[in-house]
């Protein structure tokens, strides 16, 4: 569907500034060399943990953990996992969309 535009974490930790490219040509805009270099810088995980710490959205702190992909699963236990794979493939089923948690 052109109207969407599926963008995943572990893409743009693999090639951020292709995520950024691909980004801006779904919204038909032109970034220069510079722009984009810009765009990048301050969409990195870092920088916007960064800004995060700042940010307070309704009193409450905003947070962000280590930006890891596959981190999730120093978190779950077997039976979450499993749990979220069925979840998962239950409403995503059919569409596509897969996800690489390495």
């Amino acid at each position: 569907d052109p109207h969407f535009l599926f963008l995943k974490y572990e893409e743009m930790k693999k090639d951020l500034r292709e995520a950024v490219k691909n980004v801006a040509k779904f919204l038909e805009v032109s970034l220069d060399a510079a722009t984009l270099e810009d765009v990048v810088k301050d969409c990195s995980f870092g920088k916007m943990k960064e800004n995060m710490a700042k940010s307070q959205h309704s009193g409450k702190k905003v947070l962000a953990r280590k930006g890891v992909v596959g981190d999730w699963k120093q978190h779950f236990t077997q039976e979450q996992s499993e749990q979220f794979d069925a979840a998962f493939k239950k409403a995503l089923g059919g569409t596509g969309l897969d996800f690489e948690y390495e």
